[in-house]
């Protein structure tokens, strides 16, 4: 499976500039010397990440829709740029970024859900907001860590920059700051009776209640008789 090398962060508008630390629009690495490794998931993984990832999507396009401000001159005053804003909004959706990661890095159910988490995290203690300006860099970065702290295998930083669309350097220093911004708090489960219980329980059942919403408006428009005009 070859990486496409187009540019995921190509902006709508003109090439940015470095702006009090805002982040510049990267390019990726020439993604095709990556190595991919083989998928160790089940089956019935697979299908798991499948089916959650476009669930995923609507929640995080959702989210950022919410904080995210009419421009970058209104974002300067309501907020202080970090290392994990872009000047302009990226061309690529959040839900076909998030697709593009899932192809790749061979993701696991808990990974996506600790991202979550990690997301709800990084916005409460460092007030950083979750917006079309950040999202893509604190998708990337919260997945990666996530990975890192639930699987046993997983991709390197080199692998998870290419696929992202940045630099290894850049996302190095990403991944420093989150963790710094979230206290090094990586737990989010805990076991009673041998069953996992705590954050990632309610996370998960959020998550799952809002898919079988999604699924209902589905199947409703669906089941709507088709108007013909004459």
């Amino acid at each position: 499976m070859s990486l496409s090398s187009q540019n995921l962060f190509t902006t709508r508008t003109t090439a940015p500039v470095d702006i009090k630390g805002a982040a510049k629009t990267a390019a990726p690495a020439d993604v095709k010397k990556a190595t991919k490794c083989s998928d160790i998931r089940s089956d019935a993984e697979k299908e798991a990440v499948a089916s959650l990832i476009p669930v995923m999507g609507e929640i995080l396009t959702r989210l950022a829709k919410i904080n995210t401000p009419s421009n970058f001159q209104a974002l300067e005053k309501s907020e202080q740029i970090t290392k994990f804003h872009s000047m302009t909004i990226a061309a690529m959706s959040i839900a076909n970024y998030l697709k593009r990661l899932a192809n790749y890095l061979d993701l696991t159910e808990d990974s996506l859900l600790y991202m979550l988490i990690y997301i709800k995290r990084i916005e409460m203690m460092c007030k950083l907001k979750f917006s079309e300006y950040t999202a893509h860099r604190i998708i990337i970065t919260s997945l990666l860590i996530a990975v890192k702290f639930i699987n046993d295998h997983y991709y390197d930083n080199r692998f998870f920059a290419e696929v992202g669309g940045l630099s290894l350097e850049e996302l190095n220093k990403l991944e420093v700051e989150f963790l710094y911004g979230i206290d090094f708090n990586l737990y989010a489960l805990d076991y009673q009776d041998g069953k996992k219980t705590g954050e990632i329980t309610t996370y998960r059942e959020e998550v799952k209640s809002f898919q079988q919403e999604m699924q209902a408006q589905q199947n409703s428009l669906n089941s709507q008789p088709i108007c013909k005009l004459p």
